[in-house]
This record gives C-alpha cells, sequence and structure tokens, in this order.
C-alpha cells in the first residue's frame, strides 16, 4: 500500500510540474505580446513627433511694402502702329498688352517691331495690370533691380539731381516726369529724399521721388 501511495503521489507531482509548465509558457506569450505593443506605440509616437518637428521647406519673404508696387513689365513688341502713336507688346506674362505711347512718362528705347522693351510701371491702388501707370521704357537687359534709396540732396539741375546717402554714397539721377511729392525737390540742396529707381545703361532712373523724414 505504501509503494502504490507513492507511486500515486509521484504521477500526480509529475502532472503537476507538465501542468505548471503548461501555464508558465501560456504566461510568457502575453508578456512578449505587451513588450512588443508597446515597442511599436513608441516607434509611431517617434515618427508623429518627427513629423510635427520637421520645418516647412518653403520660406515666406515679407513683402517690401515700398517697391512692391513698383514692377518692370517685359516683352517684344509685335506690331506698332503706322504713326508712331501706339504699339502692341507680347509680354514675358503671356498677356498682350496695347500701349499708347502718350501713356509712357519716359520713353528711352525705341519702338520698332521685334524690338525686346521692359517698361517701369506703378501699380495702382487695385494691382490690375490693366491699370497700372507706364513710368518709363528702356531697351532689355538681363536683369533688374528696382532700388530704393533715401538721403539728402547735393544738387538740383533742370534735368539730373544727386543725393548723399547716410553711408556717404553718392548717386545721381535722370529727371524723367515720374510721380514725385510737391514738396520733395524745393531747391538747389538739402532737400531730404526718398528715391524709388531702376538702373539702365549706368544711369539711374527714378520711378518715385518722395520726401524724406
Amino acid at each position: 500500500m505504501k509503494k502504490r501511495h507513492v507511486y500515486n503521489l509521484a504521477i500526480l507531482l509529475a502532472a503537476g510540474t507538465i501542468m505548471m509548465s503548461a501555464c508558465g509558457k501560456k504566461a510568457d506569450g502575453p508578456a512578449d505580446t505587451t513588450a512588443q505593443t508597446q515597442t511599436e506605440s513608441q516607434t509611431e509616437a517617434s515618427a508623429k513627433e518627427t513629423t510635427a518637428g520637421e520645418t516647412p521647406s518653403e520660406t515666406q519673404v515679407p513683402e517690401d511694402t515700398e517697391s512692391s508696387k513698383f514692377y518692370m513689365l517685359q516683352g517684344t513688341i509685335t506690331k506698332t502702329e503706322k504713326d508712331g502713336s501706339a504699339f502692341t507688346l507680347q509680354a514675358d506674362d503671356g498677356k498682350e498688352y496695347n500701349i499708347s505711347l502718350s501713356d509712357i512718362t519716359d520713353v528711352e528705347t525705341e519702338i520698332e517691331k521685334n524690338t525686346q522693351i521692359a517698361i517701369a510701371c506703378m501699380k495702382d491702388a487695385s494691382g490690375d495690370p490693366e491699370k497700372a501707370s507706364y513710368i518709363a521704357a528702356f531697351p532689355e537687359q538681363e536683369e533688374w533691380t528696382i532700388s530704393t534709396a533715401e538721403g539728402v540732396t547735393t544738387s538740383n539741375a533742370m534735368s539730373t539731381f544727386m543725393i548723399q546717402t547716410a553711408d556717404g554714397r553718392e548717386l545721381g539721377f535722370i529727371k524723367d516726369g515720374c510721380p514725385s511729392d510737391e514738396d520733395a525737390l524745393t531747391s538747389d540742396s538739402g532737400d531730404s529724399v526718398i528715391v524709388t529707381y531702376v538702373t539702365s545703361d549706368n544711369a539711374n532712373f527714378p520711378l518715385e521721388i518722395r520726401k524724406g523724414k
């Protein structure tokens, strides 16, 4: 009897060991799944943080409120009136403009068919190109820069004037009938002015002259 009892006990212990081993394996499963889930969650969170922290590729540059109303209308003359009073400009913006010569304040170029020209323009309040003012027409050149300089006049003649800027530069300008404040150039020298201009053929042509501070 004692041997049978011992034998039965051994069988029970063996069965218990097998059951415990099986339970232990089942318990390991959820632990691994939890660890995997945590790893995946951390990876997703890291990806979201990277996306959120990315810097936009485009950089917006603030518009210069003083010079943004001026622009260069560039193109090729495709037609001229026989009397030379008007011409058609096929512009680089894809549009066609019918322009009267009298609408351009200052013409510094030949107006002939197949000639490339550039017209300095000033937008009106609506910004409509059809309502822009044509300040000056020039022979086309590779690059155009619309600049603004502030200084005090050192001379003011019939067709030219000169200014000296705060950093000591001297700039000369050709008077071309551009828009100007009435009290901007009142003396032979000593007037504080702000000049927006373009350079063509080494000469500076004002697009606007305003009284300085």
